[in-house]
């Protein structure tokens, strides 16, 4: 069995000081009052007087050591039967027997009965004063009687003090601890599973298995004992709901329970349990972590003194899965990015050889028709790489668009390739402040979302200081209305006639945000609908219907 100390070195020191003086003060007090010739009892009085003072020296100056005591002690039981003849090798020498017999407290290994240690010194150091030849007299043992009693009473009180002083800082320490803990009784368990060992069971887990209703029977006699104040707040339940028999509210804390089970059918010391989906008194759910660790006490676990923390990970846990949602996004983005660039460069590139190796020998015409396919092809390239820079400097917050009176209409016109050929209607036009190239930007990307994912027929209208982009799609889920504007979303792969970056909505919300305006989606019944709406112009710089006659 390994040695443990009832006390730390500096206690033991104080320990030994007080009794080595008290002995050694009892004893003087012995030597004087006997009616021996002075000269054969000062040896001892002096060399008792000396551990007095050495002792009283290292209390007062804190500078208490067990090393110059024991040493001090061991000189003075050598010397004392050659300086001191008859009775008072007894008297000297019980002085400082007291102090080495009660000093096997402090080493002893048996922490369960201090108390025995106590009585066991007290009578031998009484039996060695009645037979210590010769017959010492009632008041030697008297002294050395009081010399025991002096340093182990001196030894219980810094023991108790000690003792309770520990109590009252693990209580604080426990009490007002940042984190949830609980104090839990695990012994019944114990005495359990010891039984399910000895009726031939050796796998745990797959009895539990086995028996899933043997997990509610456990979890019952499990007890909860004490639970500070940081896992009130975290089960949302006063202390008094808390303290009981152990309650797994869902799944998750059933597993937990079943990982601190193994715990103890292993032996283990400590385990970390990860406790995912737990419910609090108030039905929020919440996910932890728990730190299970069990006390050793003389060489045993102590299971009836287990301490449970649980740290909340919910936040974290959230955090972890939006960055691997992130990370998966970004994946799938550089690989269409890849593959929406290298689509249309190809095009070009083949296009343009092409031109390169018949020029001079192609008709006009087919001349024509292949430059028009490389611009157009180049034009989608161009429009990715806007849509990527856009997203790169808003990240950075260096995006910047332009404020000027913008002639809505004629934007959004403009912003159509020869292919729209779509129905576009125009009503109570009104002159906005904007950027025009974002204006024509964010409405190709409407009506490239329109193409991909939206119905057969398409259409624009023009009104005011809004333009909408509609199709005769379905409603898109109430759910998704919000998220489809994130950067690296698509609506409906499946329906999705090329594939897609995920960004063009993204973009265009974040454009119109930044020239003053808004883009939102909804449902009319019959079309979905994408409406850009930006600031209007003052009224004072607003041209009148003849000025802008004569302007055009």
């Amino acid at each position: 069995m390994a040695s443990f100390r009832l006390f730390d070195p500096d206690d033991e020191a104080r320990i030994v000081a007080i009794g080595t003086a008290a002995g050694a003060a009892l004893a003087v007090v012995t030597l004087l009052l006997t009616d021996a010739p002075p000269g054969s009892w000062l040896p001892a009085v002096a060399v008792n007087v000396a551990l007095g003072i050495l002792g009283l020296v290292m209390l007062l100056t804190r500078r208490a050591r067990l090393l110059p005591f024991l040493a001090a002690i061991a000189v003075g039981v050598a010397i004392l039967p050659i300086v001191v003849p008859g009775d008072f090798v007894a008297v000297a020498g019980m002085a400082v027997l007291a102090p080495l017999a009660m000093l096997g407290l402090v080493a002893s290994p048996w922490r369960r009965a201090p108390t025995a240690v106590f009585v066991v010194a007290f009578v031998v150091a009484t039996a060695i004063a009645w037979t210590w030849p010769p017959k010492p007299s009632t008041l030697i043992v008297v002294a050395v009687v009081l010399a025991s009693i002096a340093f182990g009473t001196t030894a219980l009180s810094i023991a108790i003090d000690r003792s309770h002083r520990i109590a009252a800082r693990f209580e604080a320490l426990f009490r007002h601890a940042p984190v949830a803990l609980f104090e839990e009784d695990f012994s019944e368990v114990q005495a359990r599973l010891a039984a399910l060992r000895a009726e031939g069971v050796t796998d745990l887990a797959a009895h539990l298995d086995a028996h899933p209703e043997l997990v509610d029977e456990l979890a019952a006699s499990i007890r909860i004992i004490d639970a500070n104040d940081e896992a009130t707040a975290l089960l949302g339940a006063p202390r008094i709901d808390l303290v009981g028999p152990l309650r797994p509210r869902s799944d998750g804390a059933r597993a937990a329970l079943v990982a601190q089970l193994l715990a103890v059918w292993e032996a283990r010391r400590q385990a970390t349990i990860a406790l995912d989906g737990a419910v609090a008194a108030d039905g929020r759910r919440f996910d932890a972590l728990l730190y299970w660790s069990v006390p050793v006490v003389d060489g045993e676990l102590d299971l009836a003194h287990v301490t449970v923390a649980l740290a909340d990970v919910t936040a974290q846990r959230e955090a972890e899965r939006q960055l691997a949602e992130a990370v998966e996004a970004r994946e799938a983005f550089i690989a269409t990015v890849s593959h929406e660039l290298r689509t249309p460069l190809t095009v070009v590139l083949g296009l343009a050889e092409e031109l390169a190796e018949q020029a001079g020998t192609l008709p006009p015409a087919e001349t024509s028709e292949l430059s028009r396919l490389i611009a157009d092809q180049s034009a989608e390239v161009a429009a990715i790489v806007e849509d990527l820079l856009v997203v790169a400097r808003a990240a950075t917050g260096a995006l910047r668009v332009l404020e000027e009176e913008v002639d809505l209409a004629a934007e959004t016109r403009a912003a159509l390739g020869p292919d729209d050929d779509f129905p576009f209607e125009v009503r109570d036009p009104t002159r906005v402040s904007g950027d025009p190239m974002r204006i024509r930007q964010i409405v190709r990307n409407l009506v490239q979302n329109a193409r991909r994912y939206g119905g057969d027929r398409i259409r624009i209208v023009v009104d005011g200081n809004a333009v909408e982009v509609r199709d005769d799609g379905p409603p898109i889920d109430p759910a998704f209305r919000e998220v489809m504007f994130d950067p690296y979303v698509r609506s409906d792969e499946r329906r999705a006639v090329t594939g897609s970056i995920g960004l063009g909505l993204s973009v265009s919300r974040q454009l119109a945000e930044a020239m003053g305006g808004e883009l939102v989606y909804h449902h009319d019944g019959d079309e979905a609908i994408f409406r850009l709406t930006l600031p209007v112009v003052a009224a004072a710089d607003q041209p009148s219907a003849a000025a802008s006659a004569r302007a055009t």
